[in-house]
C-alpha cells in the first residue's frame, strides 16, 4: 500500500472525481478515498448530459474499458460542459515519461494505470487546477451579471418612461389648459431623462466584450435576427430566467416563451432541442 501524504488534504474534501472503469480493484481508488475524495464510479463514457448525475472536477478514463475509447473521448467533446474538464486517460502499456496528448482540442494526461502514485498526484494537481479556475470564472461571471443588470434596470427605466410619455400624450386633449401646461413639464423632465442614453447599448457593448463573437455566430447562422432576437440570446447565455427576461425585455412571461420559440425557429432547432442548451455550447 502506497501512502500518500499531503499538508492539504482538507481542501479535496468536496473534490468529485468521475472514474470510467471496469476494474473497481485499482489501487488509486482507495488513495482517491483516502484524500478524502468523492468518487463516481462508471463502467463506461455516458453519451448524455442527465446520466453523468455529477459534474466532477477531474475525469479518469481507463483505456482498458474496451478498444474504442478514443472514439468514446469523442463523445465527451460532444458534451459542451464536460469537455474542458481535466481528464486523465489510463494506459495499460508502459509510458516512461507522463506526456500530454490533444484530441478535439483538449489537452489530457496520460499515465500508466498501475502507477497509483502518479495519477495521484495528476489527479489532485488537475483538481487544484479547475477549482482555482472556476472560483475565477465564477467571480467574473458575477461581476458580469451585477454589471449587466444595473445597465438593463436603467434601460427598463426609459422604456417604462417611454410609456408614461406615450399616456401622457393621450390624456393631454382632455384636460384644462393650465393641467396641459403642467403635463407638458412633466413630458420636459421625461424627455431630459431619456436623453441620457440607452442604457441596452452600454449592456450590449459590455457584453461583447466578454463575448466578442457571440452576436456575429448567430447572425452567421440567420442573418435577419432582430435586435429583440440578439437580446433574449444575450440574457439566455447569462443564465438570466424566465422572470429575469420578462423584467428586463417589458413582456410578459408567456411572451418571454413566444419570443424563444421563434428565435429556435430562426435558428433553426429540432422541435426536441433545448434553445437554452444551444446557446450555452456557442463558443465565444
Amino acid at each position: 500500500m502506497i501512502n500518500i501524504d499531503t499538508p492539504y488534504k482538507n481542501s479535496y474534501e468536496d473534490a468529485m472525481v468521475s472514474v470510467i472503469t471496469i476494474d473497481k480493484e485499482l489501487e488509486f481508488l482507495e488513495l482517491l478515498a483516502s484524500q478524502n475524495i468523492k468518487i463516481h464510479l462508471m463502467d463506461t463514457v455516458p453519451n448524455d448530459i442527465e446520466s453523468w448525475g455529477v459534474s466532477p472536477d477531474t475525469i479518469i478514463l481507463d483505456s482498458t474499458i474496451n478498444n474504442e475509447w478514443e472514439k468514446q473521448l469523442d463523445v465527451l467533446g460532444e458534451i459542451n460542459m464536460y469537455k474542458d474538464i481535466p481528464l486523465i486517460v489510463l494506459n495499460k502499456d508502459e509510458v516512461e515519461i507522463e506526456d500530454i496528448f490533444s484530441t478535439w482540442d483538449k489537452e489530457y494526461l496520460y499515465v500508466h494505470r498501475d502507477n497509483s502514485k502518479s495519477i495521484i498526484r495528476a489527479t489532485l494537481a488537475t483538481i487544484t487546477y479547475w477549482k482555482k479556475l472556476n472560483n475565477a470564472l465564477v467571480k467574473t461571471n458575477q461581476l458580469n451579471r451585477i454589471l449587466s443588470t444595473n445597465y438593463l434596470v436603467l434601460d427598463a427605466k426609459n422604456e417604462c418612461l417611454e410609456k408614461v410619455q406615450q399616456q401622457l400624450d393621450q390624456v393631454s386633449d382632455l384636460v384644462t389648459s393650465d393641467i396641459k401646461k403642467e403635463l407638458i413639464k412633466v413630458d420636459e423632465v421625461i424627455t431630459d431623462n431619456l436623453k441620457k442614453g440607452n442604457h441596452y447599448q452600454l449592456f450590449k457593448a459590455h457584453f461583447e466584450e466578454v463575448h466578442p463573437l457571440f452576436y456575429k455566430k448567430l447572425l452567421a447562422m440567420n442573418k435577419d435576427l432582430s435586435n429583440n432576437d440578439l437580446k433574449l440570446a444575450a440574457f439566455i447565455k447569462m443564465n438570466f430566467n424566465n422572470a429575469e427576461i420578462s423584467f428586463f425585455m417589458g413582456i410578459s412571461i408567456a411572451g418571454v416563451k413566444k419570443a424563444i420559440q421563434r428565435l429556435r425557429k430562426k435558428l433553426g432547432l429540432q422541435p426536441a432541442a433545448s434553445l437554452r442548451q444551444f446557446i450555452y455550447t456557442i463558443e465565444v
